[in-house]
C-alpha cells in the first residue's frame, strides 16, 4: 500500500498523532508528514505512507498558504495563544498603518525563527531552552512570502491570508510586522489551506478516516499526484536490469523523471545519467 493521504488535521493534536493514527488505522509502519503543523494549528496535513514518503524530494511546489488571526496589544513567551502573556500596550494600530505596513512583508526576507521552535543550538532543541529560562540565539533564515492579504480587521483583531515558503513560521510574521509599528501582537488563530497541491477543500478528518470501513478510498496515488511525470513502459530484460541496480538504453528519448513501469506495476522514479536510463527511486512493494 502506497500513496498520499490529505489530512484536515485537528487543533489540539499534534502531527505526530497524526502519523500514529493513520500507522494503526492502515497498519503500516512507513508513514510520514510533509511539514509538521503546531498542535494549535489546523488544516493541511498531507500524509505519505509505504515508499511514498519517499517522493517528498520531487514536489516542486514546496509554498504553502495560511488563513492566520493575530491579537494587537499583547505578547507571549511562545508568540501564539499556547503561551504565557510577557508585555502588553495600548498601542493599537489602525487599518491604514497596517496596511502600508503589510506590503514590506512581501517578497524574500530573512526571518528570525520563534525561540519557542524546534530549531536546533549545539544539537539542542530552542524551544527547551527556552523552556529552561535560556535565551537561544536564532540566525534569521531566508524565506519567501508571495502573498498577505488582510481580510478582517475589527477591535484589533487581524485576520490575513498568507502564502509563503516551506519553514516560514506564521507567529514570527505577526511578531514583526507588530515591531514595525511599535506594538505587539500574538497569534490566536491558525490554519493551513493548502500545502503545494493538497488543499483543504479536498481534504478528510482524521475520524472520517479512521472510522471508514473501506480506507483506500482516501489514499491518492503517487502518479496522480506527480501527472508531470511521463510513463515508459518496460520489457522483462529492462525492469530486471532497472531493478537491479544496472541502466536501460534509453528507447524513449526521456527528458526529467519518469515512472518506470511493468504491465501495470510501479517500479520506481527513473532519471537520464549520461545517456542512458537509471532507477533513481525504488517504489515497488
Amino acid at each position: 500500500m502506497l500513496g498520499f493521504i490529505n489530512v484536515n488535521k485537528p487543533s489540539g493534536m499534534s502531527s505526530s498523532n497524526i502519523v500514529v493514527k493513520i500507522r494503526k488505522s492502515y497498519n503500516i509502519k512507513k508513514v510520514g508528514h510533509m511539514g509538521t503543523l503546531d498542535p494549535m494549528a489546523d488544516g493541511v496535513l498531507p500524509i505519505a505512507i509505504g515508499k511514498a514518503t519517499r517522493m517528498f524530494d520531487y514536489f516542486l511546489d514546496k509554498y504553502k498558504s495560511y488563513r492566520a488571526t493575530f491579537q494587537f496589544g499583547m505578547l507571549t513567551d511562545t508568540l501564539d495563544s499556547t503561551g504565557t502573556v510577557v508585555d502588553t500596550t495600548d498601542n493599537i494600530p489602525t487599518l491604514e498603518m497596517l496596511q502600508e505596513v503589510i506590503g514590506r512583508f512581501v517578497g524574500k526576507l530573512a526571518q528570525i525563527p520563534p525561540v519557542f521552535s524546534a530549531k536546533l543550538v549545539n544539537g539542542v532543541r530552542a524551544y527547551k531552552l527556552a523552556r529552561n529560562g535560556e535565551i537561544p540565539e536564532l540566525k534569521p533564515k531566508n524565506i519567501e512570502i508571495t502573498e498577505i492579504k488582510i481580510l478582517t480587521y475589527v477591535d484589533g483583531l487581524l485576520t490575513v491570508d498568507i502564502t509563503c515558503s516551506s519553514g516560514t513560521y506564521i507567529r514570527a510574521i505577526g511578531r514583526d510586522i507588530a515591531k514595525e509599528l511599535n506594538t505587539f501582537c500574538t497569534m490566536t488563530a491558525l490554519t493551513r489551506t493548502q500545502s503545494g497541491i493538497f488543499g483543504i477543500d479536498n481534504s478528510f478528518t482524521i475520524d472520517e478516516i479512521v472510522q471508514a470501513e473501506d480506507k483506500s478510498c482516501f489514499i491518492t496515488s503517487i502518479e496522480d499526484v506527480f501527472p508531470h511525470f511521463a510513463k515508459i513502459e518496460l520489457s522483462d530484460e529492462e525492469f530486471d536490469r532497472l531493478r537491479n541496480g544496472l541502466s536501460i538504453i534509453d528507447r524513449w528519448n526521456i527528458e526529467g523523471y519518469v515512472f518506470a513501469k511493468q504491465d501495470g506495476n510501479l517500479l520506481g522514479v527513473a532519471e537520464k545519467v549520461d545517456g542512458e536510463i537509471k532507477l533513481r527511486t525504488y517504489l515497488m512493494e
